[in-house]
Protein backbone atom coordinates (compact mmCIF):
# COMPACT_ATOMS: atom_id res chain seq x y z
CA UNK A 1 0.00 0.00 0.00
CA UNK A 2 2.75 2.51 0.58
CA UNK A 3 4.23 4.00 -2.72
CA UNK A 4 8.06 4.61 -2.56
CA UNK A 5 7.79 8.31 -3.05
CA UNK A 6 9.45 11.00 -1.92
CA UNK A 7 8.34 14.35 -2.38
CA UNK A 8 11.32 16.24 -4.47
CA UNK A 9 9.12 18.50 -6.77
CA UNK A 10 5.68 19.38 -6.03
CA UNK A 11 3.64 22.27 -8.63
CA UNK A 12 0.71 23.11 -8.51
CA UNK A 13 -1.35 22.11 -11.79
CA UNK A 14 -5.18 23.05 -12.34
CA UNK A 15 -5.58 22.84 -7.71
CA UNK A 16 -3.81 19.41 -8.00
CA UNK A 17 -0.41 18.30 -6.37
CA UNK A 18 2.29 17.10 -8.56
CA UNK A 19 4.55 14.48 -6.44
CA UNK A 20 7.50 13.02 -8.77
CA UNK A 21 9.49 9.90 -7.76
CA UNK A 22 12.75 10.55 -6.06
CA UNK A 23 14.46 9.51 -8.76
CA UNK A 24 13.34 11.74 -10.73
CA UNK A 25 14.65 14.97 -8.75
CA UNK A 26 18.29 13.52 -10.96
CA UNK A 27 20.03 12.96 -6.96
CA UNK A 28 19.95 9.20 -6.67
CA UNK A 29 20.81 6.03 -8.35
CA UNK A 30 18.33 4.57 -10.67
CA UNK A 31 16.86 1.05 -9.70
CA UNK A 32 15.48 -1.51 -12.17
CA UNK A 33 12.52 -2.65 -10.39
CA UNK A 34 11.61 0.78 -8.62
CA UNK A 35 12.12 3.16 -11.79
CA UNK A 36 12.30 1.49 -14.75
CA UNK A 37 9.88 -1.97 -14.56
CA UNK A 38 7.18 0.05 -14.28
CA UNK A 39 8.26 2.46 -17.44
CA UNK A 40 8.41 -0.61 -19.17
CA UNK A 41 6.04 -2.89 -18.18
CA UNK A 42 3.74 -0.03 -19.12
CA UNK A 43 4.93 1.01 -22.37
CA UNK A 44 7.03 -1.50 -23.77
CA UNK A 45 6.14 -5.34 -22.23
CA UNK A 46 3.12 -5.55 -24.46
CA UNK A 47 5.66 -5.95 -27.26
CA UNK A 48 8.34 -6.77 -26.27
CA UNK A 49 8.19 -8.71 -22.67
CA UNK A 50 7.99 -12.50 -21.78
CA UNK A 51 4.63 -13.50 -24.44
CA UNK A 52 6.18 -14.39 -27.73
CA UNK A 53 3.14 -14.56 -29.33
CA UNK A 54 2.49 -10.88 -28.83
CA UNK A 55 6.49 -9.95 -29.20
CA UNK A 56 7.90 -8.07 -31.82
CA UNK A 57 10.87 -8.33 -33.63
CA UNK A 58 12.30 -11.37 -31.36
CA UNK A 59 13.24 -8.54 -28.85
CA UNK A 60 12.63 -9.43 -25.02
CA UNK A 61 13.29 -6.04 -22.83
CA UNK A 62 12.04 -8.00 -19.67
CA UNK A 63 15.15 -9.40 -19.38
CA UNK A 64 19.06 -8.46 -19.39
CA UNK A 65 19.92 -10.66 -21.60
CA UNK A 66 17.22 -10.01 -23.93
CA UNK A 67 18.13 -6.50 -24.04
CA UNK A 68 22.22 -6.80 -24.13
CA UNK A 69 21.59 -9.78 -27.10
CA UNK A 70 23.60 -8.12 -30.20
CA UNK A 71 21.36 -8.65 -33.00
CA UNK A 72 22.51 -7.54 -36.33
CA UNK A 73 25.67 -5.95 -35.06
CA UNK A 74 23.17 -3.39 -32.40
CA UNK A 75 22.11 -3.91 -29.18
CA UNK A 76 18.88 -2.66 -27.79
CA UNK A 77 20.67 -2.03 -24.47
CA UNK A 78 24.57 -1.40 -24.37
CA UNK A 79 25.34 -0.98 -20.36
CA UNK A 80 26.88 2.28 -19.97
CA UNK A 81 27.33 3.47 -23.39
CA UNK A 82 24.05 5.52 -24.32
CA UNK A 83 24.87 6.31 -28.14
CA UNK A 84 25.17 2.60 -28.67
CA UNK A 85 21.88 1.48 -27.14
CA UNK A 86 19.63 0.96 -30.31
CA UNK A 87 16.51 1.79 -27.35
CA UNK A 88 18.01 5.48 -26.63
CA UNK A 89 17.72 6.56 -30.19
CA UNK A 90 14.57 4.89 -30.98
CA UNK A 91 12.67 6.36 -27.59
CA UNK A 92 14.35 9.80 -28.50
CA UNK A 93 13.77 9.65 -32.64
CA UNK A 94 10.80 12.53 -34.46
CA UNK A 95 10.69 9.74 -37.20
CA UNK A 96 6.77 8.44 -36.50
CA UNK A 97 8.46 5.05 -38.34
CA UNK A 98 11.17 4.79 -35.73
CA UNK A 99 10.07 6.06 -32.84
CA UNK A 100 9.09 3.92 -29.71
CA UNK A 101 6.64 3.67 -28.47
CA UNK A 102 4.87 3.60 -31.95
CA UNK A 103 2.39 6.44 -31.95
CA UNK A 104 -0.69 4.63 -32.67
CA UNK A 105 -0.12 2.89 -29.36
CA UNK A 106 -0.86 5.95 -27.87
CA UNK A 107 1.75 5.30 -24.72
CA UNK A 108 4.35 7.65 -25.19
CA UNK A 109 7.26 8.30 -23.23
CA UNK A 110 7.36 11.67 -20.80
CA UNK A 111 10.42 13.66 -20.24
CA UNK A 112 10.70 12.76 -16.90
CA UNK A 113 10.60 8.79 -18.29
CA UNK A 114 13.29 9.12 -21.06
CA UNK A 115 15.36 10.34 -18.31
CA UNK A 116 15.10 8.14 -16.51
CA UNK A 117 16.02 5.68 -19.10
CA UNK A 118 19.04 7.53 -19.89
CA UNK A 119 20.49 7.92 -16.21
CA UNK A 120 20.01 3.41 -16.15
CA UNK A 121 21.76 3.02 -19.16
CA UNK A 122 24.38 5.23 -18.51
CA UNK A 123 24.83 3.55 -14.69
CA UNK A 124 25.12 0.77 -16.19
CA UNK A 125 21.14 -0.73 -16.80
CA UNK A 126 21.30 -2.82 -14.27
CA UNK A 127 18.69 -5.38 -14.20
CA UNK A 128 16.82 -7.01 -10.71
CA UNK A 129 14.67 -10.08 -10.08
CA UNK A 130 10.97 -9.41 -9.52
CA UNK A 131 11.02 -7.61 -6.04
CA UNK A 132 8.84 -10.50 -5.03
CA UNK A 133 11.18 -13.29 -5.58
CA UNK A 134 14.23 -11.39 -3.72
CA UNK A 135 14.82 -11.95 -0.23
CA UNK A 136 14.45 -8.62 1.71
CA UNK A 137 17.62 -7.21 3.62
CA UNK A 138 17.66 -6.09 6.65
CA UNK A 139 18.93 -2.24 6.55
CA UNK A 140 19.80 -0.21 9.55
CA UNK A 141 20.42 3.48 9.31
CA UNK A 142 21.76 5.23 11.58
CA UNK A 143 20.49 6.71 14.67
CA UNK A 144 18.36 9.79 14.43
CA UNK A 145 16.91 12.07 16.63
CA UNK A 146 13.31 12.89 17.32
CA UNK A 147 12.56 9.06 16.07
CA UNK A 148 8.92 7.99 18.12
CA UNK A 149 8.56 4.47 16.69
CA UNK A 150 10.81 1.90 14.50
CA UNK A 151 9.26 3.56 10.79
CA UNK A 152 10.41 6.52 12.13
CA UNK A 153 14.08 5.39 12.03
CA UNK A 154 14.11 4.29 8.72
CA UNK A 155 11.99 7.82 7.14
CA UNK A 156 14.18 10.04 9.36
CA UNK A 157 17.06 8.67 8.17
CA UNK A 158 16.45 8.74 4.41
CA UNK A 159 14.74 12.79 4.89
CA UNK A 160 18.01 13.87 7.00
CA UNK A 161 20.00 12.42 3.67
CA UNK A 162 17.90 14.23 1.28
CA UNK A 163 17.74 17.86 3.76
CA UNK A 164 14.08 17.28 4.51
CA UNK A 165 11.82 17.52 7.53
CA UNK A 166 8.64 15.77 8.73
CA UNK A 167 5.93 18.22 8.38
CA UNK A 168 3.87 18.96 11.70
CA UNK A 169 2.19 16.67 13.50
CA UNK A 170 -1.62 16.95 13.37
CA UNK A 171 -4.35 16.14 15.52
CA UNK A 172 -6.55 12.63 15.51
CA UNK A 173 -9.33 14.24 13.56
CA UNK A 174 -7.25 15.21 10.79
CA UNK A 175 -5.08 12.33 10.54
CA UNK A 176 -7.65 9.72 10.56
CA UNK A 177 -9.55 11.88 7.95
CA UNK A 178 -6.46 11.32 6.18
CA UNK A 179 -6.48 7.29 6.28
CA UNK A 180 -9.81 7.39 5.60
CA UNK A 181 -9.18 9.49 2.84
CA UNK A 182 -6.55 7.53 1.55
CA UNK A 183 -8.30 3.79 1.74
CA UNK A 184 -11.70 4.79 0.66
CA UNK A 185 -11.09 7.33 -1.89
CA UNK A 186 -13.55 10.21 -0.58
CA UNK A 187 -15.34 10.67 2.84
CA UNK A 188 -17.94 8.55 3.22
CA UNK A 189 -19.69 6.78 5.65
CA UNK A 190 -22.04 3.88 4.75
CA UNK A 191 -24.68 5.31 7.26
CA UNK A 192 -24.31 9.06 7.18
CA UNK A 193 -23.29 11.68 5.29
CA UNK A 194 -22.96 15.29 5.44
CA UNK A 195 -24.17 18.21 3.34
CA UNK A 196 -24.66 21.85 2.21
CA UNK A 197 -27.72 23.50 1.90
CA UNK A 198 -27.99 27.31 0.87
CA UNK A 199 -30.88 29.44 -0.06
CA UNK A 200 -34.24 28.53 -0.34
CA UNK A 201 -35.19 29.45 3.03
CA UNK A 202 -32.55 27.73 4.99
CA UNK A 203 -30.82 29.50 8.11
CA UNK A 204 -27.92 30.80 6.84
CA UNK A 205 -24.17 30.38 8.36
CA UNK A 206 -25.71 27.15 10.74
CA UNK A 207 -24.05 24.16 11.78
CA UNK A 208 -26.96 21.26 12.21
CA UNK A 209 -25.73 18.49 14.02
CA UNK A 210 -22.70 17.23 15.93
CA UNK A 211 -19.79 13.86 14.74
CA UNK A 212 -17.54 12.46 17.32
CA UNK A 213 -13.95 13.16 17.41
CA UNK A 214 -12.81 11.18 14.21
CA UNK A 215 -15.88 13.21 12.08
CA UNK A 216 -17.39 9.81 11.61
CA UNK A 217 -20.65 8.97 13.92
CA UNK A 218 -23.27 11.35 13.81
CA UNK A 219 -23.48 12.25 18.02
CA UNK A 220 -25.96 15.10 17.90
CA UNK A 221 -29.48 15.78 16.56
CA UNK A 222 -29.48 12.70 13.80
CA UNK A 223 -30.95 13.27 10.86
CA UNK A 224 -32.36 10.64 8.73
CA UNK A 225 -32.52 10.44 5.10
CA UNK A 226 -36.01 10.77 5.54
CA UNK A 227 -35.95 13.48 7.44
CA UNK A 228 -33.91 14.61 4.59
CA UNK A 229 -36.23 14.52 2.11
CA UNK A 230 -39.25 15.65 3.87
CA UNK A 231 -37.33 19.26 4.84
CA UNK A 232 -36.30 19.58 1.09
CA UNK A 233 -40.11 18.80 0.02
CA UNK A 234 -41.05 21.15 2.49
CA UNK A 235 -39.14 24.01 0.64
CA UNK A 236 -40.34 23.32 -2.44
CA UNK A 237 -43.64 23.78 -1.13
CA UNK A 238 -44.99 19.75 -1.07
CA UNK A 239 -46.47 17.80 1.43
CA UNK A 240 -44.07 14.72 2.20
CA UNK A 241 -46.98 13.00 3.84
CA UNK A 242 -49.35 13.47 0.72
CA UNK A 243 -47.02 12.52 -1.50
CA UNK A 244 -47.19 8.67 -2.27
CA UNK A 245 -46.58 6.12 -4.85
CA UNK A 246 -48.15 2.82 -5.43
CA UNK A 247 -46.49 -0.44 -5.35
CA UNK A 248 -48.03 -3.79 -4.82
CA UNK A 249 -51.02 -2.72 -4.10
CA UNK A 250 -50.09 -0.17 -1.07
CA UNK A 251 -49.41 3.14 -0.91
CA UNK A 252 -45.83 4.52 0.25
CA UNK A 253 -44.52 7.64 1.11
CA UNK A 254 -40.88 8.90 -0.02
CA UNK A 255 -40.53 9.88 3.19
CA UNK A 256 -41.92 6.79 5.35
CA UNK A 257 -43.91 7.25 7.94
CA UNK A 258 -40.88 8.23 10.64
CA UNK A 259 -40.07 10.87 7.83
CA UNK A 260 -40.37 14.86 9.91
CA UNK A 261 -39.57 18.24 8.75
CA UNK A 262 -36.11 19.36 10.31
CA UNK A 263 -37.40 22.97 11.79
CA UNK A 264 -34.27 23.87 12.99
CA UNK A 265 -32.82 24.33 9.42
CA UNK A 266 -35.25 26.92 8.15
CA UNK A 267 -35.07 30.11 8.07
Amino acid sequence: MFRRLLIRSIACVSGSLLVLPEAWAGSTRVEFNRDIRPILSDKCFACHGFDAKTRKAKLRLDTAEGAYALRDGAQAIKPGVLDRSEVWHRITSTDPEVVMPPPKRDKNLSEAEKDLLRRWIEQGAEYQPHWAFTLPKKIKPDAVAGEKNPIDHYILSRLNKEGMALSPEVDRPTLIRRVTLDLTGRDHHPHGFTMWMAGGGMKPGLTYGATDEFGYHAVENKVHVHDLHATILHQLGIDHKRLTFRSQGRDFRLTDVHGRVVKDLLA
